[in-house]
């Protein structure tokens, strides 16, 4: 009784500092994500997009202003774009510029505080920053908008953006690796009782065959993406307008054709492209030519897993310590698998062709992430796990007791993503008479289409699944 009531202030005192950790935690608390992007995923993909937009307005989908979050804002920019509404999803992609610049040039000290502090806590307790893909589809989608609207300048700039935004993505992505690793080493992760690179390397080691199925995805190169490189060279190509603009088309096309080798489209648009620059052909002699660009299916989700690791002890003979954590994994989701058949009259049926596989383009970049989320999530647990050994040891079952509660609050993955983009993007083109609609056939349907007198036309479909209507939309790519 006596022990108790010695130890009973210390033990009083930590609760109190318990207690100021615990409410980040729960405001951050997994579960509630996850439950909050699957209320979202329900309605966007039964094609409720005006719902799933409202719903994730009151989730802080307001753009870049206090109390506001990018991933909500994101979500909301894609719902009112699938919904048609172009004006209001490019103001809202503009507003999630300003999360990006924001965390591209946050100091030292910022990336420090948020490293430190996902080690008191976890990385679901952190705003969500978005990942380069994310900022590479913003600039995209931007692009695909302005293209609607008729405003080919402003869609120009968004295609510059983002191939720049490539252009640099691995200079970026090294710098952030090289700030963490600053934050972990300056962290005092290190404790006397843990040797924290002994419990990493088994951590690392017991997840072998998660790095294993990851690297089977990396099939493009490091942060690129097929659909935005092949997005700007189709731009490029059909409304050349600035000097150099055929030789940049070749080089875009180019780099997607060979991303892409078995695709017979972008093979074919670079061969255009090549026999422009080189002056093989004139411009004015390219015939009437539609592209579909099929936007179908939804990508990549994460969800939890846990998982116990022996803590490596400084000490021979201590008895032995388990520490579980938390991390992420990609559940890959069904979806809308049959190709897009189109029919113009003119040619052969032809048939869309992958593009750009955001499956693959998410899990490269996830596979670049995951060592690093494993890392900071078996440091925090560990610190959480000694802490809650030693308050049991020194201050009896009741500090203890504490301690356990904020181990398990605190052993949370981060699931949040950018859930409604495609699993993929495929294209088809054909020559196309005028005067003649063209008709397109998909999930059992068809839709015959009136085009434009423009020599260059695309029409855009969006398919999250086999339950919602398709969105099809036509726009003029050329000014003639």
């Amino acid at each position: 009784m006596s022990r108790w009531n010695s130890a009973f202030p210390q033990a009083w005192i930590t609760g109190l500092l318990i207690s100021f950790l615990v409410p980040p935690l729960l405001s951050g608390c997994a579960w509630r994500q996850a439950g909050n992007q699957a209320d979202f995923d329900g309605r966007y993909s039964a094609g409720n997009y005006q719902e799933a937009a409202a719903f994730a307005a009151r989730r802080g989908g307001g753009g870049y202003n206090e109390g506001t979050s990018l991933l909500w804002t994101l979500q909301r920019a894609s719902a009112l774009q699938a919904a048609g509404d172009h004006q209001e999803a490019i103001r809202l992609f503009d507003t999630t510029e300003a999360f990006f610049r924001v965390y591209d040039e946050e100091g030292a000290l910022s990336r420090w505080l948020s490293t430190t502090g996902a080690l008191i806590t976890n990385d679901a307790s952190r705003p969500y920053r978005g990942t380069l893909y994310d900022a590479i589809m913003v600039n995209s989608y931007k692009a695909l908008g302005f293209l609607a609207l008729g405003e080919p300048a402003n869609a120009r700039v968004e295609l510059n953006r983002a191939r720049d935004r490539q252009r640099r993505a691995v200079d970026a992505f090294s710098e952030q690796i090289r700030a963490e690793q600053r934050a972990l080493a300056e962290s005092g992760s290190e404790t006397p009782e843990a040797d924290m690179g002994a419990t990493l390397s088994r951590a690392h080691d017991a997840l072998d065959e998660e790095y294993e199925q990851l690297s089977r995805w990396s099939v493009y190169p490091d942060y690129v993406n097929p659909l935005a490189t092949w997005l700007e060279g189709l731009f490029l190509m059909t409304r050349a307008e600035a000097p150099g603009d055929f030789e940049r088309a070749a080089q875009a096309l180019e780099r997607a054709s060979g991303m892409v080798p078995g695709n017979p489209w972008v093979r074919a648009d670079y061969q255009w492209a090549e026999d422009l620059a080189a002056g093989r052909r004139r411009h004015a002699g390219l015939p009437r030519t539609v592209w579909v660009l099929y936007e179908k299916g939804l990508g990549p989700v994460k969800v939890e897993r846990r998982i116990q690791v022996p803590v490596a002890l400084r000490h021979s003979g201590t008895t032995t310590i388990y520490t579980g954590f938390a991390y992420p994994v990609l559940r890959y989701r069904l979806g809308v698998s049959s190709p897009l058949q189109l029919e113009s009259g003119r040619e052969e049926d032809v048939s869309t062709e992958l593009l750009s596989s955001m499956e693959a383009v998410v899990s490269t970049e996830f596979s670049y992430e995951l060592p690093r989320i494993v890392t900071r999530a078996v440091a925090a647990s560990v610190t959480r796990t000694l802490l809650q050994y030693q308050l049991r040891r020194r201050f009896g079952d009741f500090a203890g007791f504490l301690g356990l509660i904020y181990q398990l609050v605190g052993t949370q993955a981060d699931t949040r993503i950018w859930s409604s983009l495609p699993r993929e993007f495929a294209i088809a083109r054909s020559g196309w008479t005028q005067g003649e609609p063209v008709q397109l056939r998909f999930n059992g349907e068809s839709h015959a289409l009136e085009l434009p007198d423009n020599r260059f036309v695309m029409v855009w479909v969006r398919q999250p699944s086999v339950a919602a209507d398709p969105l099809i939309e036509v726009i003029p790519l050329s000014a003639d």
